[in-house]
């Protein structure tokens, strides 16, 4: 049974059509690859016409930046969330930073990563310039944060803490890297959490 909404409960807003389309872009062209998605098919998708795509977005490229800025900024502002919770344990929101990270990173499909690899290096090095900024400055600040609260390891520098872990992040959503591996992307977040949590935290925090 569907339980019914409150008078108190905030109603949300209607999406835009700017936002349903770029809403229904990051979807298709996540899973699919960007190359493997026409702008009939989003409108199909979508339920609205081609018009109406191009009446939003001159072309398919200008779609495509859309989504990934759309992406970008949901992570940081989710990220930015768990660090606005001072009163968890330092730990816990490491975990949380890690775990928001890993449901990203798995709403990009290998597709993806290797359309945008061979069609356009400079936007793959754009997305991986954003990624590294995003994660150097929340997991930097909070294990900065860490170190000095006694929870982080004391003879690690931070920079380097912070370096292993967009290392790990670049395998992840490297379709080739993961193959020769013998790895799902699940299963490596899986491993690298661990090693990660349990090779930074001082030994209380573990």
């Amino acid at each position: 049974m569907t339980a019914k909404r409150r008078t108190t409960d905030p109603i949300p807003p209607p999406q835009s059509a700017r936002d349903q389309i770029v809403s229904g872009a990051r979807r298709l062209f996540f899973t699919s690859g960007f190359r493997g998605v026409t702008m009939d098919e989003l409108a199909a998708e979508l339920g609205m016409s081609k018009k109406t795509l191009y009446q939003q977005f001159r072309s398919k490229d200008e779609l495509l930046l859309a989504a990934i800025d759309a992406k970008f900024s949901q992570v940081d502002a989710e990220l930015a969330a768990v660090m606005a919770q001072p009163d968890r344990p330092m730990p816990v929101r490491l975990k949380d930073l890690l775990t928001t990270l890993q449901r990203h990173i798995h709403e990009i499909h290998p597709a993806f990563i290797r359309d945008v690899q061979r069609s356009d290096p400079a936007l793959f090095q754009m997305i991986d310039d954003r990624r590294q900024a995003i994660i150097r400055k929340h997991f930097g600040a909070l294990l900065d944060q860490g170190r000095r609260e006694g929870a982080v390891r004391r003879d690690l520098p931070v920079d380097v803490m912070v370096e292993i872990l967009l290392a790990a992040a670049r395998t992840l959503v490297n379709p080739a890297r993961l193959v020769q591996l013998n790895l799902s992307p699940q299963k490596a977040f899986s491993q690298v959490l661990e090693i990660f949590l349990h090779g930074i935290l001082a030994k209380k925090d573990k």
